[in-house]
C-alpha cells in the first residue's frame, strides 16, 4: 500500500471514532434517550446497562430529574464541557431523604472509568458521590455501597472530598467545588488504581497513583451507583459517564476501522 493510500486510509478512519463512538461505554445527559426526563429503565448512550432509579423520601423529598443549561445552580458539569444538560438528584424537606441511581458497567484492567460531579452544600448527616461495586444490587437505596470496592463523596460537615477504599476513610485534600469536579479512575490491576480529578472551576488536577481498592480482593467492578442521601440544602449532579480503552485497545480499533476502508477502497477503485 502507498504512503498516499495509508494516509487517506487513516484520515477517512477518524471520523467514524469519535471520543464517544471510541470509548468502550458512553453516555451523557444532553442525548435523546433523556428528552423525556431521567427516569427507570432509561438507557442512553452504550456500553452501560439501564439506569435503575430509586429514591427514599421518609418525610421530605427526594428523587432523579434531567436538569438543563438555564438551571442557575448547575455550574460546570453541563456548562462547562461539551454537554448542555446533567443528571440530577434532589432529597431535601427535612428527616432524611435518599436518592440513589444504579447502572451495571464492566470495567477491567488497563480500562479508565470517567464521570463528572457537582453538588451543593451538604448538611451534617447527608452525602453526596459514587461507588464503583462488585455485583449490582440494587433494590433499595441502602444498596449504595454493597459490595463497593471504591467510592468518591463528600460528607456534610467536613470540608474536603474524600475517598473510601482500602484505607476507609482518605481524606484527598480537595475542597468543595460549586463547579464540579471531573473524576477518571484507571485500573492498574484487579485490586490497584489510579485516580485524576480535574477542579474545573481552575482547571486544577489532582492524581492519586498507586491506591489499592477496598472490598472483596480480586473482585470485578460491575456497577455504578450514584447517590444523593440527604443533602438537604444543594441538588447533586451528574454527566459525562465513560468507559475508555487502554491506548493499545484504541489503537487496534482504529487499525481495524482502516482495514474495512482500505478493503472497500481497493474493491472500488484497484
Amino acid at each position: 500500500m502507498s504512503v498516499r493510500l495509508s494516509i487517506v486510509v487513516v484520515l477517512l478512519a477518524l471520523p467514524f471514532l469519535t471520543p464517544a463512538q471510541g470509548d468502550l461505554a458512553y453516555d451523557e445527559a444532553s442525548l435523546a434517550a433523556y428528552s423525556g426526563g431521567w427516569t427507570n429503565g432509561s438507557n442512553g448512550g452504550a456500553g452501560f446497562g439501564a439506569w435503575v432509579l430509586t429514591d427514599d423520601p421518609q418525610t421530605g423529598f427526594a428523587g432523579p430529574f434531567r436538569t438543563t443549561a438555564a438551571n442557575t445552580d448547575l455550574n460546570g458539569i453541563g456548562t462547562g464541557t461539551t454537554a448542555t444538560n446533567a443528571w440530577g438528584t434532589y432529597a431535601n424537606g427535612g428527616g432524611y431523604n435518599q436518592v440513589v441511581a444504579y447502572r451495571g458497567l464492566s470495567l477491567d484492567e488497563d480500562e479508565t472509568f470517567e464521570v463528572s460531579i457537582e453538588n451543593g452544600t451538604v448538611q451534617s448527616g447527608g452525602s453526596a458521590g459514587f461507588c464503583l461495586r462488585t455485583g449490582n444490587v440494587n433494590s433499595v437505596v441502602g444498596d449504595y455501597n454493597t459490595g463497593a470496592r471504591f467510592e468518591f463523596s463528600f460528607i456534610g460537615g467536613s470540608n474536603n472530598y474524600f475517598i473510601f477504599d482500602s484505607d476507609i476513610y482518605y481524606d484527598t485534600g480537595i475542597g468543595w467545588q460549586d463547579s464540579g469536579l471531573q473524576l477518571s479512575l484507571t485500573l492498574t490491576s484487579a485490586d490497584t488504581y489510579d485516580l485524576t480529578v480535574i477542579q474545573l472551576a481552575s482547571a486544577t488536577t489532582n492524581v492519586f497513583t498507586g491506591r489499592t481498592l477496598g472490598g472483596t480482593s480480586g473482585a470485578a467492578i460491575e456497577s455504578v451507583s450514584m447517590f444523593n442521601r440527604d443533602t438537604e440544602t444543594g441538588d447533586v449532579y451528574f454527566n459525562e459517564m465513560g468507559i475508555i480503552p487502554e491506548p493499545s485497545s484504541m489503537y487496534m480499533m482504529i487499525m481495524g476501522a482502516s482495514g474495512l476502508i482500505l478493503t472497500w477502497i481497493r474493491k472500488r477503485y484497484c
